[in-house]
């Protein structure tokens, strides 16, 4: 029969297989669409039920807010939070969370794993859908307009300040007035959002993100 051939007097390593590619392991035992949320969940320190509610309204039952949308990479690379992202399978939908993201690749957990995926194989995968948690400034998450009045608009300037680099009054302005407007303005061009003046579930999760508490989870690197 056949031998392998000797290279220095040795036998020589027989080469070990590829890794499965992120469609293989989207079909593997094990890996449903729960997983993903119940990760999501426990990085933000919350406890997502495969048998609850809808995830949003699980998540608002633990303080958290939620927004599910269509984004791309280049938004997740921005808002630098792990993503719940809803991946296509040949088994059906999938989910896994995005925790690292580098200009070449990905890392994944999927499952009870952490994988590596390039861009590449990922964008054959996903189409745009995500879902990520943050903490509102109110709770349920409401869309803040000129002419809204209350605590929320108050939290919602004070942030905003703080996000410009400027000074917080001890008791901001609790009504949405021009100099509110202007500063949702400024800081929506800023983050490449809309610029509509309006402080909607988006505008509020770039905030959140752009202040990044203390004690928030991040994306890593994926090298």
């Amino acid at each position: 029969g056949a031998t392998t051939p000797a290279v220095g007097g040795t036998v020589a390593a027989a080469p070990s297989p590829p890794p499965p590619t992120l469609a293989q392991r989207l079909v593997a035992p094990g890996v449903g669409e729960s997983e993903g949320y119940e990760a999501l969940f426990a990085a933000w320190g919350g406890k997502y039920d495969p048998a609850g509610a809808d995830p949003c309204a699980q998540a608002e039952a633990q303080g958290l807010a939620c927004l599910s949308m269509q984004g791309s990479l280049a938004q997740l690379a921005a808002l630098h939070r792990p993503a719940l992202l809803r991946l296509e399978s040949a088994a059906g939908p999938r989910t896994a969370l995005l925790v690292g993201l580098s200009p070449a690749q990905a890392r994944l957990r999927i499952g009870a794993s952490d994988v590596r995926v390039p861009l590449g194989e990922l964008a054959a995968q996903w189409y745009g859908g995500c879902t990520l948690l943050w903490h509102g400034i109110a709770m349920p998450v409401e869309v803040l307009k000129p002419g809204a009045r209350g605590a929320a608009v108050r939290a919602l300037r004070g942030q905003l300040l703080e996000a410009a680099g400027q000074p917080v009054p001890a008791n901001p302005p609790e009504l949405y007035d021009a100099a509110l407007e202007r500063l949702v303005r400024d800081f929506q061009l800023a983050h490449h959002l809309a610029v509509d003046g309006v402080a909607g579930a988006g505008t509020q999760l770039a905030l959140d993100a752009a202040l990044a508490a203390p004690g928030t989870p991040q994306l890593s690197g994926a090298d």
